[in-house]
């Protein structure tokens, strides 16, 4: 599954990276139907959390906010396979120099 959230393929990529990343593994044949449903609930909550991010982002500044926000709300959440992977996108495009770069990196 490969979606288009950002006009800008190199962001677009990465973006579906982190989905990738972050969704839950298909329920298993032997899993209840409640399982089931519980697995695709927070793979959908994830899909719109991850939608809602991309469309703030304009350039690489926002990028990095909105990122960093949305990482520091899951670890709030303690969804904490979330915020270290959203953190990761709020480093990846910040220069070597970069002071938020080092604290998310330290945060993941």
């Amino acid at each position: 599954m490969f979606l288009l959230f950002s006009d800008d393929e190199q962001m677009n990529f990465q973006i579906n990276r982190a989905l990738m990343s972050v969704l839950s593994e298909p329920a298993l044949p032997s899993q209840t139907d409640e399982n089931a449903r519980t697995l695709a609930d927070q793979n959908a909550r994830t899909l719109a959390e991850i939608t809602a991010a991309a469309s703030k982002i304009t350039d690489m500044e926002s990028w990095s906010a909105t990122w960093w926000a949305a990482a520091e709300k899951a670890r709030t959440e303690q969804r904490f396979k979330h915020a270290a992977a959203y953190y990761r996108m709020a480093e990846f495009y910040l220069p070597d120099t970069s002071v938020r770069k080092e604290e998310c990196l330290q945060s993941a």
